[in-house]
């Protein structure tokens, strides 16, 4: 990354750095990611109780709930598992979990809250499913200066996971 540049607002802090994150991975997220992405990182800026949740059973409480609440539920998961495996890959070693656990189930939120939205938002849901990797390559990039960090020493499942920060091993 470059030297930080302040901007006025941290709206524009966060587009700036997420905007050069872009650049840095040559990855285009597209108006509906890049956006998300930026008021995701606004919201989560004051909430420092991420690091005590249990995203897995939060999961599994969400999925008793009906409604407006069931959507709420699934979207902060999927919000914290992108910010989480994003931002704190240490904590996910320290925690003995793997990477797939956070990306899994982050996945998982947003495809099930696509399933149960319509159409606007389906189709926006969906995209974070798809594009959860590329989000969070981009929040790594935005976390680290070396170009060249790794966040793994293995990939957990490299028929999965596809990363700008590790080339996927093919199967024989």
């Amino acid at each position: 990354m470059r030297d930080l540049l302040l901007q006025p607002t941290s709206l524009a802090q966060w587009y700036a750095l997420v905007n050069e994150a872009e650049v840095d991975c040559a990855l285009d997220l597209g108006e509906d990611l890049e956006s998300y992405l930026v008021f995701l990182l606004m919201r989560f800026t004051e909430k420092p109780e991420l690091s005590k949740t249990i995203v897995a059973l939060e999961f599994l409480e969400s999925l008793k709930k009906f409604g407006e609440d069931r959507r709420t539920s699934l979207q902060e998961i999927g919000d914290k598992c992108l910010i989480y495996s994003g931002f704190f890959p240490e904590q996910i070693k320290r925690r003995r979990l793997k990477e797939s656990y956070y990306i899994d189930l982050g996945q998982n939120a947003y495809y099930l809250l696509a399933a149960m939205s319509r159409l606007r938002l389906a189709n926006l849901y969906q995209n974070l499913c798809e594009g959860f990797l590329m989000m969070r390559d981009v929040l790594l990039a935005i976390r680290h200066d070396d170009k060249k960090f790794v966040p793994l020493k293995q990939n957990p499942r490299p028929e999965k996971i596809i990363s700008m920060y590790r080339k996927p091993i093919t199967k024989h």
